[in-house]
């Protein structure tokens, strides 16, 4: 599957959710956690055929469809630093098969069968084919159906297949019609298997008793939550999910990023129109994508370096970096910060939520050598580094999305100048704490601003919707983006290079 053949759509469920606070937090929630790996259009609507019909007609060759209260769950390895996951488990998951829908099937001989609305997989063509059904349950009375061959794993029917028997029941489960055309045109309907799956929780927001329990934690009542705690009423999903959220919700604000997660590929060559030397670089106080931003831009003894971070443990750590490393053997100096900035009053944001303790040494050697290779090697770095801690930098501690006034009060109007912010506006932590609204809005405030001091700007980093912004000057983006009407649904890409963040 070509990435550019699917298209994510999202099943309005605020019915059978009640709470229309709820229901609102959980599209939000369901929106914002596809972004990890998902940057394409997202087709709302109130069915699933309302969903599949919009999906058809812009031309799309599959549509993944969620439900209010979905979670796609990215966990950052060593294994998968700068790789697809969902999505290219998706793609190679309907590659293999031949099919008209994929999901969670349910149901029972007696019942029919049916699908689980929360999560599929369509294959537009078949379903344009089968004559575009309904998903609803409602029928009117007995209807001929093929009889299917369950197929059971732990319990779970894995798949359904078309056998030459027919009978007469009353269908009573939502997608029997999807089933039944999928068996009549000869097509097995099939679970999406565990490599999905895996990525897979559920908030479960239109169960009554689950909806309470989750209710208690959102906002900042997830401050009151503690992965050790009996959680009663809590599914196991909500359980995992709870625990990923509050690890960030309660240590970001200190957190520290040694290495980036993101690529480098986006700032590897300047952009037409830079020109050298580098006036001044303001960037987040993370990793050493700083320093190549430098490297690969020039830079001479005037540049001016200004760090900002909500993190006032990042910018220690940085200005320790600075003023005490040679620039040689990294992970020895590591072991000192860990001693310096002990853990957890400086939380360090590593690989598989692992604690400085828990590193394994050989793995650190193993990444820092990744990043020397992206240097070319050792020296390479350590000359930089030389040439890098004689420039005049500055330390703003600053929440862009909050108010990013105190770091927009050190931005000049200056030919060759780049700021570089990451994903400050799609943090796990501005996910649970911001509306997708109020992200959209603070994210305006910022281009806006930054348009206004330096419109020759250069910006690097990723928008609220998780959606690269590279190649680019502040002026020309903001005016851009408002010509293209950007929303959560329709994000805006007006970079030249897509990396994963």
């Amino acid at each position: 599957m070509n990435f550019d053949e699917l298209v994510f759509g999202l099943l309005d469920t605020s019915c059978g959710i009640g709470d229309s606070r709820l229901a609102a937090r959980c599209r939000d929630l369901t929106i914002s956690w596809c972004r990890y790996d998902y940057h394409g259009p997202i087709v709302e609507g109130n069915s699933v055929k309302e969903i599949l019909d919009a999906a058809l007609s812009r031309g799309y060759r599959y549509c993944f469809v969620q439900s209010y209260g979905n979670i796609i769950c990215e966990r950052w390895t060593l294994k998968n630093w700068e790789s697809r996951d969902f999505c290219s488990a998706l793609a190679a998951w309907a590659e293999g098969h031949d099919f008209l829908v994929a999901g969670r099937i349910v149901g029972d001989p007696e019942r029919w069968y049916g699908l689980d609305h929360r999560c599929l997989l369509v294959n537009l063509s078949a379903y344009a084919c089968g004559g575009a059904p309904s998903f609803e349950a409602e029928g009117n009375g007995p209807v001929r159906l093929a009889r299917p061959v369950p197929t059971l794993k732990d319990g779970r029917i894995t798949a359904l297949c078309a056998t030459s028997e027919t009978e007469s029941l009353t269908p009573q489960l939502p997608g029997w019609r999807f089933v039944d055309g999928s068996l009549q045109a000869g097509l097995p309907v099939l679970d999406l298997g565990e490599e999905v799956w895996n990525h897979m929780l559920w908030l479960d927001a239109e169960c009554l008793s689950r909806r309470i329990a989750l209710s208690r934690y959102l906002d900042r009542g997830i401050e009151h939550y503690r992965e050790d705690d009996g959680h009663e009423g809590l599914s196991d999903d909500q359980r995992e999910f709870l625990d990923i959220v509050a690890r960030q919700a309660s240590n970001a604000r200190r957190g520290v990023f040694l290495f980036n997660i993101e690529s480098y590929g986006d700032i590897e060559s300047p952009p037409e129109g830079f020109q050298p030397p580098l006036s001044s670089l303001y960037s987040v106080a993370a990793g050493f994508k700083p320093n190549r931003i430098l490297h690969t831009h020039g830079f001479d003894e005037s540049t001016r370096v200004v760090f900002f971070d909500y993190s006032p443990n990042a910018l220690q750590v940085k200005k320790c970096m600075v003023e005490q490393w040679d620039g040689q053997d990294f992970p020895h100096f590591v072991r000192y910060l860990f001693q310096e900035f002990p853990y957890p009053q400086t939380f360090y944001h590593l690989w598989g939520d692992i604690a400085p303790a828990e590193v394994d040494w050989n793995e650190f050697e193993n990444v820092w050598a990744q990043e020397l290779t992206q240097w070319g090697d050792a020296s390479v770095l350590a000359e930089h580094w030389r040439a890098y801690r004689r420039l005049p930098h500055e330390y703003v501690c600053c929440d862009i999305v909050e108010d990013p006034s105190p770091l927009l009060a050190r931005v000049a109007p200056e030919r060759s100048a780049v700021l570089w912010w990451s994903n400050a506006f799609f943090t796990m932590y501005g996910n649970w704490f911001y509306a997708l609204d109020d992200r959209e809005a603070h994210y305006h405030r910022w281009i806006s601003s930054l348009a206004a001091l330096n419109p020759e700007l250069f910006l690097y980093g990723s928008d609220y919707n998780n959606t690269n912004v590279n190649f680019v000057q502040a002026g020309d983006y903001w005016d851009q983006y408002r010509q293209l009407g950007v929303s959560c649904l329709e994000p805006c890409k007006l970079s030249q290079r897509e990396i994963r963040m």
